[in-house]
């Protein structure tokens, strides 16, 4: 059963600080592989989590390896699991959150009003970390929130998380982030400062 790790990593957490300290949970509404981990199963976690009192919960879904979490195939800036949020909010009484895909305040706006509590910024963040004052302050452009892809998608895959960690590296460094990097830019940083484990799977 899906719920028992969950449970266990949950209730270590509140035998440390208690159930006055906030405490939320991020799950996956499903890892789209075939007989893996679907969003009945998320629906089933979600209702136990909620009875442990747990303060929020946050849906994101899929694997660093799945069209969900790279971008492709996917509507972008609308929101990637909004319609599965919506449904799970209609079955919860605690607060949700959806991340995943926002690139603009227009539907964030529309998530907030007719599905969820919260939106959680990612990706996007990373390549504008001024994206959250910029759209309070009425900006609607859309928001970079991936990578410029190369032509090769293999390499676009196993690098994507290197990509942003060297935009993450850049603002540690005081730098502006670079949205324009190629792809093989981080590959090569990543097999340098790494080795060949930065291109292993690391969400499953």
């Amino acid at each position: 059963m899906p719920t028992k790790f969950v449970y266990e990593v949950y209730k270590a957490v509140r035998n440390e600080v208690g159930y006055d300290y906030p405490g939320m949970i991020k799950l996956n509404s499903s890892d789209f592989e075939k007989g893996g981990y679907s969003e009945d199963d998320a629906i089933t976690v979600m209702l136990q989590m909620e009875q442990e009192r747990v303060d929020a919960i946050e849906i994101s879904g899929g694997t660093y390896q799945s069209q969900s979490m790279t971008g492709e195939g996917q509507s972008g800036k609308g929101g990637y699991f909004v319609e599965f949020a919506r449904g799970a909010k209609n079955k919860l009484k605690v607060p949700v959150i959806v991340t995943g895909g926002f690139q603009d305040r227009e539907h964030i706006a529309a998530a907030i009003d007719d599905a969820v509590d919260m939106v959680g910024i990612g990706r996007a963040l990373i390549l504008d970390p001024d994206m959250p004052r910029k759209m309070m302050d009425g900006d609607s452009s859309e928001f970079q929130s991936d990578m410029r892809r190369g032509s090769w998608k293999y390499l676009n895959t196993i690098s994507m998380l290197s990509w942003f960690e060297v935009q993450m590296e850049r603002i540690a460094q005081g730098k502006e982030p670079d949205p324009d990097m190629h792809v093989t830019r981080a590959a090569w940083h990543a097999l340098t400062h790494v080795g060949l484990k930065a291109f292993a799977p690391r969400r499953g």
